[in-house]
Parts: structure tokens; C-alpha cells; sequence
């Protein structure tokens, strides 16, 4: 539920959104409109209220609701009228209650929005199979510039399909990959083959760089 201090600006800022209300620009840091939630208390109830308002909307560029409590039924109302939206550039939905089930309609959100490219989804338990998810709709959607999937409980299986999932994505510039479950070898092979893209992670720099080492030694001579 909202919390009761942030009660009226969620009401506020969810009739702005149904009015199509171009001066909607919680963000300064993003281009264009932007409605931030973040912190909001927002559960699975009331994301049908803000999905109501996002059905009828045709100028929002970025939706962030980082550190809500939106599970699995409140991901798949809010993607679901998303698709309804052909503006919409950047979505957050790191620290909610997200796993698999919300992943795989986030995804089918993913594969067919023609301009959502910067997708954050840390601290959800998303796993490997989230993540394999992810793979599919990026073959579908290579536009994509920004991933963050930083606390997801994602292993090397799930690190090395996104790997290659994202090679085909030539604009990629931010890959957070932070507090997962990775090696060092892993984490070294996404940096060589992602070489334009910031790679976040925890592991530390020397061992992700002996590992890139070793990973170029063991290429066979040109």
C-alpha cells in the first residue's frame, strides 16, 4: 500500500500521467518525462490505479519505481499496459519483489517496445531463468543501451547467455552486474566481448584482469 506521506503525490502524479501532462519531469538527469515512485510503498494493488493512467499515455519517457513492493502480478499489470505506450525509454523496477513469472512478462514487454532501451531489474530474484528470459526478448529488441541486473542471485550459466544475448546489441553502453554469483572468468569474458560497454561488478578488478589474460592466452595465434 502507498505509504501516507507519499499518498497524495502517487494521486497527483498518476493524473498527470493520464493527462498526458508534458511538464512531468521528476527526473532532471533523463530526457524528456519522467515519473518517479521511488520508495512509494507501491504494492501489487496499486499498480492497477497507475496502470489505468498509463493505458491512455502517449509522452512518458521514463518510469522509475525503484524500492517498491511490486511482485509478480503488479510487473504483469503494469507491463501489460505498457505495451500500449511507444515513447517509453527507461524502466525501473530494481528493489521490488519481482521473480520469474513477472520476468516473463517484462520480457514480452521488452521484445516488442519499440523504444524501451535502458531496463533496470537489481535486486530481484530473478535468477538464471530470469535471465535466460532476458536473452530471449534481447534477441528481439537489440536497441538495448542500459541492463542493470545487480543482486539477482544470476550464476555464470545466466552471465554467458546475457553475454552473447547483448554481443548483437551494438549501442550497449552500461552493463550492471553487480553482487551476483559470478567468477572471474565469466565476468572477463563478458568485458572482451562487450568491449564498448561499462561493465559494473563486485569482483575485483585484478582478478577480472588475470582472467581476461588468461582467457587472450588461451586464443589460438592468428
Amino acid at each position: 500500500m502507498v505509504k501516507e506521506e507519499h499518498l497524495t503525490k502517487f494521486q497527483e502524479k498518476v493524473d498527470r500521467i493520464a493527462r498526458n501532462d508534458l511538464t512531468l519531469t521528476d527526473q532532471s538527469w533523463r530526457d524528456g518525462t519522467s515519473a518517479q515512485f521511488i520508495g512509494y510503498g507501491i504494492d501489487d494493488e496499486n499498480t492497477v490505479q497507475l496502470a489505468a493512467a498509463l493505458k491512455g499515455n502517449t509522452t512518458l519517457n521514463n518510469l522509475l519505481l525503484w524500492d517498491n513492493f511490486i511482485g509478480d502480478q503488479g510487473c504483469e499489470t503494469l507491463c501489460e499496459a505498457l505495451k500500449h505506450n511507444e515513447c517509453l525509454v527507461h524502466l525501473s523496477l530494481s528493489f521490488n519483489r519481482i521473480t520469474t513469472r513477472g520476468m516473463v512478462a517484462l520480457c514480452d514487454l521488452i521484445a516488442i517496445h519499440p523504444t524501451l532501451t535502458e531496463i533496470h531489474v537489481s535486486n530481484n530474484k530473478i535468477g538464471d531463468e530470469g535471465a535466460l528470459l532476458l536473452c530471449t526478448a534481447l534477441q528481439r529488441n537489440t536497441r538495448v543501451t542500459e541492463l542493470w541486473i545487480k543482486g539477482c542471485s544470476v550464476t555464470d550459466e545466466g552471465l554467458d547467455a546475457l553475454t552473447d544475448a547483448l554481443a548483437d546489441c551494438p549501442d550497449l553502453s552500461n552493463f550492471l552486474i553487480e553482487s551476483n554469483d559470478f567468477s572471474s572468468a565469466a565476468v572477463a569474458n563478458c568485458a572482451l566481448t562487450l568491449p564498448k560497454a561499462r561493465i559494473s561488478t563486485s569482483l575485483p578488478s585484478k582478478d577480472v584482469e588475470a582472467a581476461k589474460k588468461m582467457l587472450l592466452e588461451a586464443l589460438p595465434p592468428k
